[in-house]
């Protein structure tokens, strides 16, 4: 199960440096792998504390994370993971299961804006017709990697219906065809060239991006988009296995 939790609290931990700066480029890099769902908030107070120093820092922030475990445990499964970053003084949390809302776009049908508890892209599988014989295409709409269409890579040749065109920023094929069902998704940002991933984590798709994408699906605008296509799946021969 996906949760989302939200934290409200005080951590004290020895420091040998009174710099704020510091303290808090050495709190955040502990903190980055866990991954806030927006900009977190901090404050520090640094206090002697014998021949050392004692660094109390306030944070607000808000996570998500699996768990298989029931709430309470799933808590604490997870506060667990905070004590290298030092000990909780005062902690206030709020946790709930974490739904996102993605857009999907069935062939003759008009988009829906629906809700998933998927945590990974390869999880929203399930919305594609196919079973083992589907592959998911993931197409990337934006530069960092975190605005994404999925289609079925296989769809021209399984002769899937047509389900609208798309414009697209590619220098041969600027207007591609979409067939089969198409589900908008976007994703948490990873450093995929600097630490190791799973699969790209499910965030929840903005109301501005799923009106720009409802607004390719409009009849004027699939007209001219229609008027300017050339349509290079005509006439495909599919070359099977002996």
């Amino acid at each position: 199960m996906n949760y989302q939790i939200r934290l409200d609290g005080m951590f004290e931990f020895p420091t040998q440096t009174a710099y704020k700066d510091t303290i808090l480029d050495q709190f955040q890099k502990g903190l980055s792998y866990k991954g806030t769902l927006e900009e977190a908030e901090y404050d520090i107070d640094v206090i002697p504390n014998g021949e050392n120093m004692l660094c109390q820092f306030f944070l607000k922030a808000g996570f998500e994370f699996r768990s298989d475990a029931s709430t309470n445990e799933a808590v604490a499964e997870f506060l667990e993971e905070f004590e290298h970053l030092g000990e909780p003084v005062e902690l206030d949390y709020s946790i709930q299961e974490a739904v996102h809302q993605i857009l999907v776009k069935e062939p003759g049908k008009p988009a829906e804006v629906r809700t998933t508890d998927a945590f990974y892209l390869c999880d929203l599988k399930g919305l594609f017709p196919g079973g083992s014989s589907f592959t998911m295409e993931r197409v990337s709409l934006n530069k960092e990697h975190t605005f994404w269409m999925l289609v079925d890579e296989d769809g021209l040749a399984k002769e899937l219906p047509l389900n609208f065109l798309m414009p697209m920023d590619h220098a041969y094929f600027p207007i591609q065809k979409i067939v089969g069902t198409a589900v908008f998704v976007r994703t948490k940002p990873a450093d995929v060239w600097n630490e190791e991933i799973y699969d790209y984590e499910v965030a929840n798709l903005p109301e501005n991006q799923a009106q720009a994408i409802q607004g390719i699906f409009s009849e004027d605008t699939q007209a001219q988009l229609h008027g300017k296509f050339s349509d290079y799946g005509k006439g495909h021969v599919v070359i099977e296995q002996w």
